[in-house]
C-alpha cells in the first residue's frame, strides 16, 4: 500500500515539476522552441519589397520570408502586420513584434535587433531630381531643399553633409517626397532605386529621375529580430536558410517578377 502510493505520487510530482519546470522555460526563454514563437511580424508599405495587390500583402520582401519560413518548417500563425515605417521600428523596440522587415543596418538598431548576416537584397540609395536639373555630384546639393524620410537610415555622412549645407525636409515617406519634388516643392530627395522606379510608375510621375551615379548608399536590406523574443540560433538559421533559397529556381523567379521588372538593366557600353 505504500509503496504504491508513494509511487504513485512520486510520478505525479515529478511529472508536476517537469511540466513547471517547461513553463518557466516557455515564458523566461520563449526563443527556446520555434514553432510558438517568432510569429508576430511587421513591415511597412514599401514596393516593391512590401504592397498590397487588392487586399493581400505581397512583394519581393514578403513572399521570400514566407518562403524562408516554409523551409524552417515554421507556419506563421498570424497575419503579417502592415504598418508607418517609425511605428514599426517602435514595435520591435519593446518587443511588441519579434521581426520587421526591410530594414537597413543602422548600428543604433543592434541595441535591441539581431541582424542575420544574409540580406533579403542589397540595394542602392540614389538621389532623384527633376528632368533637366541633373547634378553630376553631391556637392551640387549645398543650398537645395532636399527631401528626406524620418527614422530612415541615411549614412552618417550623407545626413552631416545635408544637414549642414542643404535646407532637409523630412516627411513620412518617399511618396510624399516625390509629389514634392515633382511639383517644385523639393530640389532633390533620396530614395532607394526599385522603390524609387515603383513609386514613379504608380503615382504617374513623369519630370523626375535618379541620378544612379550618385549612390548615397549601397546596402542590404534585412528582417531584423528583437534580441529580447528570438535567439541567435533562430536568427543564424534563418540566415542560412535564406541563402540556400537564393540558389533555387523559386527565388529566381521571384527576382524577376518584383526586382527585375521594375529596375531595367542600365546598357552596357559598346565596345
Amino acid at each position: 500500500m505504500y509503496s504504491r502510493k508513494s509511487g504513485l505520487y512520486g510520478y505525479n510530482m515529478k511529472s508536476f515539476a517537469t511540466w513547471i519546470m517547461l513553463v518557466f522555460l516557455s515564458v523566461a526563454y520563449p526563443q527556446a522552441g520555434y514553432g510558438g514563437q517568432v510569429n508576430r511580424l511587421a513591415c511597412d508599405i514599401w514596393p516593391p519589397y512590401q504592397m498590397y495587390q487588392d487586399t493581400e500583402l505581397t512583394g519581393y520582401s514578403v513572399q521570400i520570408v514566407k518562403a524562408v519560413y516554409q523551409r524552417m518548417g515554421i507556419p506563421l500563425k498570424h497575419p503579417i502586420t502592415a504598418l508607418p515605417w517609425s511605428r514599426c521600428l517602435a514595435m520591435l523596440e519593446n518587443g511588441t513584434m519579434d521581426a520587421l522587415f526591410s530594414a537597413n543596418y543602422a548600428p543604433e538598431r543592434k541595441q535591441y535587433a539581431l541582424y542575420p548576416e544574409e540580406p533579403l537584397i542589397s540595394s542602392p540609395w540614389v538621389v532623384w531630381v527633376r528632368k533637366g536639373y541633373e547634378i553630376e555630384s553631391m556637392q551640387e546639393l549645398q543650398s537645395m531643399r532636399v527631401g528626406a524620410v524620418r527614422q530612415y537610415s541615411y549614412t552618417p555622412e550623407f545626413w552631416e553633409f545635408i544637414q549642414t549645407n542643404s535646407r532637409v525636409e523630412t516627411v513620412g515617406n518617399d511618396e510624399t517626397n516625390f509629389k514634392k519634388l515633382s511639383a517644385g516643392r523639393l530640389d532633390a530627395t533620396v530614395a532607394e532605386l526599385a522603390n524609387g522606379l515603383y513609386l514613379r510608375k504608380k503615382l504617374g510621375i513623369k519630370n523626375i529621375v535618379p541620378i544612379r551615379h550618385l549612390i548615397v548608399k549601397e546596402s542590404g536590406l534585412y528582417i531584423i529580430f528583437n534580441k529580447k523574443n528570438v535567439s541567435e540560433e533562430f536568427v543564424n538559421e534563418f540566415s542560412q536558410e535564406l541563402s540556400a533559397f537564393k540558389e533555387t529556381l523559386e527565388y529566381r523567379n521571384l527576382y524577376e517578377k518584383y526586382i527585375d521588372l521594375v529596375v531595367p538593366k542600365t546598357p552596357s557600353p559598346a565596345h
